[in-house]
């Protein structure tokens, strides 16, 4: 038997049909069910704020017809809390069928099941200025120096939001931020953090610049070592002297000489298990000026070598 087009096209209709009614019937019947509000407070007084977190939505039961339920649920739900006739202060705020917006007066409001009560805080708002404390730390490239303080700008921000919040607030710091191989004079933008989820900084972002220089090394020769915890005629460095080369910031490396810089060789550095040894290496510890660092000591090991028992005895 052979089918034709036309029958094909009035089965599918049927079907089509059937399901359209079978929806109408179903959407036309009542039912409960549960809604997520989006919740919006709205007339905030000026100069006025809200300064207590509030839930974001509100759980609630509705029951209505199918079909509008259907829509309610594809629609924007939001619920609203006016704030017009709010004074300064904190009131706590029943939650009712007039707070939500439904599509149809056909959907009705069954029960708010959380929060049922919502507590807000009104505040003035208020901003003032306070001075940005930076977190940024530089790492200049190998042989440079940060050679003077890291400037921001601006140095003072505005912070705006509650009056109880503002008022508590004495600075504003930056995101913690590294910088690393910089070799030349560089500005960078850093973002500054919110002292308080309700205080907002102004501007949200400064510039910070860091000026780097070239450390300058010089070479002493000849630095008497000095040591430190021997006991009294143990024995001897050798060499007694070393040769130390540091670097630094070049006005300061010009200043410097030999007497500012000590060389130290202590009995500690010893292992215990290697002291009665005729011969130890051991690495000497410089201490140089600030600003200054050691660049390298020549030789790197110096030797402690114990007197023999016959030496100490004549030394007595």
């Amino acid at each position: 038997m052979k089918i034709r087009p036309r029958q094909i096209f009035l089965a599918v209709l049927s079907v089509i049909l059937a399901v359209i009614l079978w929806l109408y019937v179903k959407t036309e019947k009542e039912y409960e069910t549960d809604l997520y509000f989006k919740l919006q407070i709205t007339d905030v007084p000026p100069k006025y704020m809200v300064a207590t977190r509030v839930p974001k939505v509100v759980h609630i039961r509705v029951k209505g017809k199918g079909k509008r339920l259907l829509a309610q649920k594809f629609s924007e739900c939001v619920a609203k809390i006016s704030l017009k006739n709010f004074s300064y202060g904190r009131k706590t705020i029943t939650l009712s069928e007039q707070n939500f917006e439904f599509v149809s007066p056909d959907i009705k409001l069954v029960d708010i099941i959380t929060p049922k009560q919502i507590t807000i805080f009104l505040d003035r708002r208020i901003n003032k200025k306070v001075p940005v404390k930076l977190r940024v730390e530089v790492i200049p490239e190998e042989g440079m120096y940060v050679s003077g303080p890291l400037k921001v700008e601006p140095e003072e921000v505005t912070i705006d939001g509650p009056e109880s919040r503002v008022q508590r607030i004495s600075y504003v710091s930056t995101v913690p931020e590294t910088v690393r191989h910089i070799n030349t004079f560089t500005s960078f933008l850093v973002p500054l953090e919110k002292p308080d989820e309700f205080v907002t900084p102004v501007p949200d972002t400064v510039m910070v610049s860091v000026e780097v220089s070239r450390l300058v090394q010089k070479k002493f020769e000849g630095v008497k070592i000095i040591p430190k915890g021997f006991p009294l005629k143990s024995g001897r460095i050798s060499p007694p002297t070393v040769d130390i080369i540091v670097a630094g910031p070049e006005n300061v490396i010009g200043k410097l000489s030999g007497k500012d810089i000590k060389v130290y060789v202590l009995y500690t550095d010893i292992p215990p298990d290697e002291r009665n040894l005729k011969i130890v290496e051991i690495k000497p510890s410089v201490s140089v000026p600030k600003d200054v660092r050691l660049v390298k000591t020549e030789p790197e090991y110096v030797k402690f070598i114990r007197a023999e028992p016959q030496e100490q005895e004549s030394e007595k």
